[in-house]
């Protein structure tokens, strides 16, 4: 009966995982946006294991990638930060939505 609660345990804590959402950032909208401006997505992550980071820029590309996505003026930049957290690793999370005028 002891190893059956052991491995359950086990079990529970290398599949367990968390996720909390660090900041929101929000910016000016301009009053040029209407229903048919185009909308941004971009979404980059960061993988964590052992307190060893495998991409450090990932927020300065999501912000260059965000630029090549449109040609003009970007506008509404709402930006959330997020970790998802796993057995002694984590995903740092970068979400950015605009719109482009």
């Amino acid at each position: 009966m002891k190893n059956i609660v052991l491995v359950c345990l086990l079990g529970f804590l290398l599949t367990s995982c968390a996720h909390s959402v660090h900041q929101y950032g929000v910016s000016e909208y301009s009053p040029k946006i209407k229903r048919s401006t185009k909308r941004i997505v971009v979404e980059k992550e960061q993988q964590v294991v052992f307190y060893f980071a495998d991409n450090t820029d990932y927020v300065d590309q999501a912000y260059d990638e965000l630029q090549r996505k449109c040609s003009g003026e970007i506008s509404g930049i709402n930006t959330r930060f997020s970790t998802s957290l796993g057995f002694f690793s984590w995903k740092n999370k970068i979400h950015i939505e605009a719109y482009c005028l």
